[in-house]
């Protein structure tokens, strides 16, 4: 592989991480402000399931895509 062929792969790897690092964050904060605000126990394991189903709803209904 060259070196462009290099770059491209991880500027495409930095860019999908920054992406996923971006809704976890924002999906993690939003629910442990809730938790804080209603005394509920914050839960790793509840902010994954979250996260994954809010990717399954970006994945199928990406209503801002196409307009």
């Amino acid at each position: 592989m060259s070196i462009n062929s290099i770059g491209t792969v991880l500027r495409i790897a930095f860019i999908a991480f920054g992406l996923v690092a971006v809704w976890y964050l924002s999906i993690s904060g939003i629910y442990f402000l809730i938790s804080v605000l209603f005394g509920l126990k914050f839960s790793f394991s509840i902010t994954g399931l979250l996260f994954s189903a809010v990717m399954f709803l970006r994945m199928f209904f990406p209503k801002n895509v196409f307009v």
